[in-house]
């Protein structure tokens, strides 16, 4: 296993971004798609359409590319200890005057260690321990249903694109500022007792000295479901520009 690093994770920071999340929200909300219920989703096989942020793809892109080849081969093989055994070790300790969030009634001074995973359209963050990281995301893989489909495609675990940003407060939250952040960014169909929901997750990574390490992710989640598959459409088919400067298609992708 390789070495872990800690650092910490500024509450400032993680409120401040929280608030940045919620006006930017506000101004490029597009307009609602309405959804059919899941039966009739699963009998839908559209895929995404393709609308690539057009700007120049940064110097370490090549790199990160070549190495998503990896995150591909841990997705399908539901390797989660690919992505454990590269963490950046996030530490928060929690002040006696925060009341949301993984600190709201815990004493001051508690401390959380392990992998961020923040929601990419509301204030949810939290902090899991990499044992509970690696049981989270197992939970997930072991639910996906490959033969389920709705609008957007299969529900098999498919690596769609990948992506970029340069960090100014923008989550998740673990990403030094100044410091690029690379996306790959997955989706799947997530079986919820009778009922499916689609699940589209962008995994976080940093170059540290060349090597590459995973910051944490990013989930996306909406509700109602009426704005649910515009927004999961966008981040598919790279128009959720805020978040990253850049997007390309994973090639094995069809447009």
């Amino acid at each position: 296993m390789k070495r872990l690093l800690v650092m910490p994770l500024l509450t400032m920071l993680v409120l401040s971004g929280l608030a940045l999340v919620a006006c930017q929200e506000e101004k490029e909300a597009a307009t609602p798609t309405p959804t059919a219920s899941p039966e009739a989703q699963a009998s839908s096989t559209t895929t995404a359409t393709p609308s690539p942020t057009p700007v120049t793809e940064p110097l370490e892109f090549p790199s990160f590319r070549a190495f998503a080849e990896e995150i591909d081969r841990a997705l399908h093989e539901r390797d989660t200890q690919f992505f454990t055994d590269r963490a950046i070790i996030t530490e928060h300790e929690c002040s006696s005057d925060e009341q949301m969030g993984m600190c709201d009634g815990q004493p001051a001074g508690t401390t959380f260690k392990g992998v961020v995973s923040s929601g990419a359209h509301s204030g949810y963050v939290v902090i899991l321990s990499l044992e509970d990281y690696q049981e989270h995301f197992s939970q997930d893989f072991e639910a996906a249903t490959s033969f389920q489909t709705d609008e957007l495609g299969g529900g098999d675990i498919v690596l769609y694109g990948l992506a970029t940003s340069s960090v100014d407060g923008r989550p998740p939250f673990t990403v030094p500022a100044g410091q690029r952040g690379f996306y790959a960014i997955a989706s799947w169909i997530v079986a919820q007792g009778q009922w499916y929901r689609r699940e589209v997750r962008a995994f976080v990574f940093t170059s540290e000295d060349g090597d590459w390490r995973f910051r944490g992710e990013l989930l996306v989640r909406l509700l109602p479901e009426d704005k649910a598959i515009g927004t999961y459409r966008a981040w598919l088919s790279g128009g959720r520009t805020w978040y990253y400067d850049y997007w390309e298609r994973w090639p094995a992708v069809a447009p």
